[in-house]
């Protein structure tokens, strides 16, 4: 008896050391799973299927059970509240043959609703426990009654259109391509053109092409789109057609199941020497890949871990696994997918919509059939940003290649890589709620190469390699503390391309910002080690912060701005623009803000003084000539060593109709600006819209401006953005310019810490001719 406590204690702290761990390693490295895990689903003790369970009322969780070899086994079930305790730990035993399904059946009573979760792992005994599988982790939604569950998902039948044609023997390699073609294909076509890309090639006796289509709505089959991506389907491409192998129907393509059955069948299906798998939609690092907008729901990491399981029970890793999708060329990613293969190619940045070259990706490996992942990474990257270019170069004033990342990433490397990464977060982890660490690592993330940017908004990647130097910069008294660190990145990346205006890229990014992520977000679970608790900390020591800068500043005779800005976190200064409406103080129109780098606007060699020399001309939108200008805000700023200019407005043409934000490269003896593409920014999902759109002759751009009112009944202030009823049109030379609009003006400077509080300075007036 007390050995078997003893056991179940044992079992306990693994579990519990498994789930403190962002990232469980088996026993040893060359070790693999022998069982898959699957489910649960759920039931009433009549049979009646549900989709979670009802409170005070026993429901059946069915675990589904698939195994590489024959194996007793120990099923061990622990259910937790939303706090992490445990409710409830079940065993139960069995035996399992190779090529069948196990069905594992638990009874569990709730008392309370709420949402708990379920873990489940696989040994092979108590006496000489052996993890025969990863923990599986979901979530059991507990509601007060059965009303309040949505009708479980049935999984329609399978129409098989026509057996699969199957090559002679094994191929090189089998590329599987999951297309998760969302909005990308229903407002652009982008998926289809891949897969005309992939029809130059097709398969042949060194490669085989499997696509699996769907998750996008309103995207039947018309004049140009040959493939209905409402259902989801499987394909065979071949050289300027594509087969249909499988019709599944309504399914969620943004879920593990769906992803895990098209791993396992086209592994089995269409055997070959090694296996990649091209991920295809939009990306947003540790938040998640892959935005089905039928169902409206994305594959967090937990769930494309899960769903590429199936490679690595069947005996062989993925050789590549590549992300045709912005962001997620992430130290979380690598970490999630670290047990699933060889390689990861993926992007530390956004990526253009017209993604990877497939057709140079098939030639070379129908060329070369033997070629190693590292080899394929390397064919990946430099054809995606010769690829670009090349469709880039179509449209006039366009440099999107500028700010191009790809890199080839050794998944071997990456726990090690971890350990360094959380060593580092423990080290700053002792130091929460200190003021002036805080302001220091606040400014290391502010000056670090950042991802995913638009002005002042972010999706909070930024480079691993240049953090950890800006860290040694920052922190002198800690000398190398980032210096294993930064070892570990140059083993990791084995290989990286970036454009120019990315000179702090080396391959592999960390989600770290301080002041702009969701609170308590459920994605935040995959942030490294300590490195969560460290951000919370200096995200409340910042927030305690309510003392504004000081913004002392005067005008002289000749209208030159002196004085001092004081404060030693200064995160940005501002210049308003503003001109009363009618004489109305009530109303006050700010034509233009400006946002700037305190460095571009404080003297470096006295810290605090500023001598400002307004031009009297205002930030607009103009074409060449200067005619039609419009005034705009605009937001400078610099990333790493790359000075961006940030423009919002709204876009009409042909190709997109919508707001966005103008991205433009700041070239720093010029001043002149280069034009990158129009981001729409990130979605209500947090996913990274993957677009960069261009702007050809004849679009309309429309700038805002902003109305300042002032109700004294309610003591109320409101802020609106006012739409220019005209627009700019483009032409050669469009862009960005300051200029000269006759007027009386009033210039108000404000300097804004990190903390977001702002002070401001009295109101100077102009008279401009």
């Amino acid at each position: 008896m007390h050995r078997i406590v003893l056991l179940f204690c044992s079992v306990i702290l693994l579990l519990a050391s498994q789930a403190g761990l962002q990232y469980a390693m088996p026993a040893s490295e060359s070790s693999e799973f022998l069982v898959t895990v699957s489910g649960p689903s759920f039931s009433s003790l009549d049979g009646k299927s549900l989709s979670g369970a009802v409170k005070d009322q026993q429901v059946k969780l069915k675990f589904s059970l698939d195994g590489s070899a024959s194996h007793d086994f120990i099923v061990i079930l622990e259910i937790r509240d939303h706090d992490g305790v445990g409710m409830n730990l079940q065993v139960k035993g069995g035996s399992l043959e190779p090529g069948k399904s196990e069905d594992i059946f638990f009874s569990w009573t709730s008392e309370h609703t709420g949402d708990y979760k379920a873990r489940v792992l696989v040994l092979s005994s108590f006496e000489s426990p052996e993890m025969l599988s990863e923990i599986s982790e979901s979530t059991i939604k507990v509601v007060k009654s059965e009303s309040e569950l949505a009708p479980p998902i049935v999984a329609p039948p399978v129409t098989v259109i026509e057996p699969a044609p199957l090559p002679a023997g094994p191929a090189g390699y089998t590329v599987l391509v999951y297309m998760v073609a969302s909005d990308l294909e229903s407002g652009g076509y982008y998926a289809t053109q891949d897969i005309v890309e992939m029809m130059t090639v097709g398969s042949t006796e060194n490669v085989n092409v499997i696509i699996q289509t769907g998750g996008s709505a309103n995207s039947t089959i018309d004049d140009y789109r040959f493939i209905d991506f409402t259902k989801v389907q499987r394909h065979i491409v071949l050289k300027d057609k594509v087969e249909l192998i499988q019709d599944l129907g309504e399914r969620n393509m943004a879920t593990a199941a769906t992803l895990k059955e098209f791993v396992g069948w086209g592994i089995g299906k269409y055997p070959a020497d090694k296996y990649a798998i091209i991920l295809w939609d939009h990306g947003a690092g540790l938040i998640g890949f892959g935005f089905d907008n039928i169902h409206d729901d994305v594959l967090d990491l937990d769930e494309l871990s899960e769903g590429l399981a199936p490679a690595k029970n069947s005996g062989k890793k993925f050789e590549v696994i590549a992300f045709d999708g912005c962001l997620m060329a992430s130290i979380e990613v690598a970490g999630s997918l670290s047990q699933r293969g060889n390689y990861l190619v993926a992007s530390e940045d956004l990526e253009p919509a017209w993604g990877l070259d497939y057709s140079a990706i098939l030639s070379s490996l129908d060329e070369n059939r033997a070629q190693s992942g590292e080899e394929l990474g390397k064919k990946i990257s430099d054809s995606y940003i010769e690829h670009i270019r090349a469709n880039a170069e179509q449209y006039q004033d366009y440099s999107t290649d500028r700010t191009l990342t790809m890199s080839v990433i050794d998944l071997k490397e990456i726990p090690e890589l971890l350990d360094n990464v959380g060593r580092l977060g423990d080290h700053f982890d002792r130091f929460g709620g200190d003021l002036e660490i805080t302001h220091s690592l606040t400014r290391s993330i502010h000056d670090t190469e950042r991802y995913g940017e638009g002005g002042k908004s972010s999706a909070g990647h930024l480079d691993l390699y240049h953090l950890a130097d800006n860290i040694d910069k920052q922190f002198p008294e800690f000398a190398g503390i980032g210096s294993e660190l930064k070892s570990g990145i140059d083993k990791a990346v084995v290989y990286r391309v970036s454009g120019d205006a990315r000179p702090d890229s080396h391959g592999i990014s960390i989600f770290m910002q301080v002041e702009e992520y969701e609170a308590n977000a459920p994605y935040l679970r995959y942030v490294v080690g300590k490195w969560i608790s460290v951000l919370t900390f200096a995200r409340k020591t910042l927030e305690a912060d309510d003392f504004a800068p000081t913004v002392s500043l005067s005008m002289r005779n000749d209208g030159m701005i002196t004085g001092k800005i004081a404060d030693k976190d200064v995160s940005y200064v501002s210049t308003f623009v503003t001109q009363d409406v009618e004489g109305n103080r009530l109303r006050l129109k700010i034509l233009s803000i400006v946002d700037e780098e305190p460095s571009d606007f404080i003297k470096p060699d006295r810290l605090g003084f500023i001598s400002y020399n307004w031009t009297r001309e205002i930030m607009s939108l103009c074409n060449a000539d200067q005619t039609g200008c419009v005034p705009t805000s605009i937001t400078f700023e610099k990333n790493g060593n790359t000075k961006f200019a940030f423009l919002p407005a709204r876009l009409e043409s042909d190709r997109f109709n919508g707001t966005l934000i103008l991205i433009y490269v700041v070239d720093p003896e010029s001043g002149e600006f280069d034009f990158i593409g129009g981001w729409p920014g990130i979605d209500e999902n947090g996913n990274a819209i993957r677009e960069l759109v261009p702007l050809v002759e004849g679009d309309r751009v429309y700038s805002s401006t902003y109305l300042l009112r002032y109700d004294p009944v309610a003591d109320e202030t409101h802020f609106d953005s006012v739409e220019e009823s005209t627009p700019i049109i483009v032409e050669k030379g469009f862009g960005p310019s300051y200029h000269r609009f006759a007027g009386e003006y009033e210039l108000v400077i404000s300097a804004c810490d990190f903390s977001g509080n702002c002070g401001y300075s009295p109101e100077f007036h102009f008279n401009v001719d």
